[in-house]
């Protein structure tokens, strides 16, 4: 009866690491999707959902909005 709890102890203690891995694994992927992968900014799907959260919540926010002329030329040096 002990070696049948022990086995479940280990069982329980391995899913819970895979749970641990596959947590992280999807916080990596979110924050790849959530990220623009030329500049490492946030992209527009991340500044939609947290405008949307900040709206949803009646929190005042401010918005400032910059429209860069020749931005690749920029971006490209």
């Amino acid at each position: 009866m002990q070696y049948h709890i022990n086995l479940n102890a280990i069982k329980q203690a391995e899913l819970e690491q895979k749970k641990n891995e596959i947590l992280k694994s999807n916080e990596i992927l979110i924050n790849q999707y959530h990220t623009d992968y030329l500049t490492g900014t946030w992209n527009r799907e991340k500044f939609y959902l947290d405008a949307s959260k900040l709206i949803d919540s009646h929190t005042p926010f401010t918005l400032i909005y910059l429209d860069l002329d020749r931005f690749k030329v920029i971006i490209d040096t």
